[in-house]
């Protein structure tokens, strides 16, 4: 019986020693095991495009934001999500022609992934990829061949907030070469555009008048609604960055009559009333 009970203990023994050594080995697993999936879940969550952070805004590539220095001319694109299913693409292109490539094209949301088709039959993929701010980064891949435009990739901007109460009221003059100008805004929302000689004064039966609001499609964009008829524009007006006295801005003019984009500055802002003309673009292709 002595010898039936001390090998009954020993077995004993190596159970629980085993029983032991097993447990804390699985509670090990299970814990470390718990730390990657909680690690993973809160600094890599999953990037998504919303139609809310879309629909009415306004993009641009950050290469706008680049110094065009000697060239006279910026480089990348400008997307204006004008409803929730349509978006205006301009690309500007940096030659000696100051080209820009306008499109209308179709959007979507499909699996939190930005759906973009273009009129040739390709469809482009946006996934976000990275998120800061007012700024964020995106992957694409196209299916059908290449758009005409360029895709929507890479390090993405919003513009600066901005709207009609940053401008009245104040007066801006704008050195743009041959086609100076001085702005006058009023605090009645209204505006006078008066065009200036070579010594900076006004040229007789010059001055355009108009009314001036925040847009009424697009969100952070100023829109100056020109009432002249010999005139028949309108600009839209977005802060790319900075503020009005050290930043800057994007200027698209439309005919009015046919809504049709005529050309597009880019102006510098060194002080808080003088605006120097960066880039222009006049030479507008349609892509249809």
């Amino acid at each position: 019986m002595l010898r039936l009970n001390q090998l009954n203990s020993f077995d004993m023994t190596i159970f629980f020693k085993v029983f032991f050594i097993s447990l804390i080995s699985m509670t090990l697993i299970a814990c470390d095991g718990f730390e990657i999936e909680s690690e993973n879940g809160t600094s890599d969550p999953e990037k998504t495009f919303t139609r809310s952070e879309l629909a009415f805004n306004v993009l641009f590539s950050s290469l706008l934001l680049n110094d065009s220095g000697l060239s006279n001319n910026r480089d990348g694109f400008i997307v204006l999500f004008k409803s929730t299913a349509d978006l205006d693409e301009i690309e500007l292109r940096n030659n000696d022609d100051n080209d820009a490539l306008v499109g209308n094209y179709a959007w979507t949301i499909e699996n939190d992934k930005l759906q973009v088709t273009y009129p040739n039959g390709v469809t482009c993929t946006s996934t976000k990829t990275a998120e800061s701010g007012l700024e964020y980064t995106a992957s694409n891949i196209c299916d059908g061949g290449e758009p005409n435009n360029d895709r929507i990739s890479n390090t993405l901007n919003k513009p600066a907030v901005f709207d009609k109460d940053n401008l009245s009221p104040s007066t801006i003059y704008i050195e743009d070469g041959d086609n100076d100008q001085r702005i006058d805004f009023y605090a009645n929302d209204s505006f006078e555009i008066t065009h200036l000689d070579s010594n900076g004064d006004d040229i007789a039966n010059t001055t355009e008048v108009g009314t001036y609001d925040d847009s009424d499609i697009y969100n952070n964009v100023v829109k100056l609604d020109n009432a002249d008829s010999n005139a028949d524009e309108y600009r839209l007006l977005a802060l790319l960055e900075g503020s009005l006295s050290s930043g800057t801005m994007l200027q698209l003019r439309y005919t009015k009559s046919t809504n049709v984009l005529k050309d597009i500055h880019i102006y510098t802002i060194d002080t808080s009333n003088r605006w120097d003309v960066d880039s222009v673009y006049d030479n507008i292709s349609i892509d249809d």
